[in-house]
């Protein structure tokens, strides 16, 4: 598993992502290290399918809050009031002010 990985990574890194890593391309610079740096341990160690399937996911939602200007200002919001509101209640409050 650890080479396929391995060149999954190669693929997604390249210069063209492949569409299905269409996502990488959202997360903020930090966040892109961190995730390369999560995906290499992830080879190194052999994690199964549904691991690295796994780490996949986390990282597809991380980029999906990078790329959201809404997130980015509750974050913000969140940061400031010291107040951390779960997703799901900011986002019906933004829902129910649409």
């Amino acid at each position: 598993m650890g080479a396929a990985v391995l060149e999954r990574a190669e693929e997604i890194f390249a210069a063209e992502l492949p569409e299905e890593f269409g996502w990488v391309a959202w997360l903020t610079p930090a966040n892109l290290r961190v995730f390369a740096g999560e995906l290499l341990a992830a080879a190194r160690r052999g994690a199964s399918d549904e691991d690295v399937r796994e780490l996949l996911d986390g990282w597809q939602a991380t980029a999906e809050l990078d790329h959201s200007p809404e997130a980015q200002v509750q974050i913000e919001r969140n940061r400031q009031s010291g107040r951390w509101a779960p997703v799901d209640e900011w986002i019906a409050k933004q829902r129910d002010t649409a």
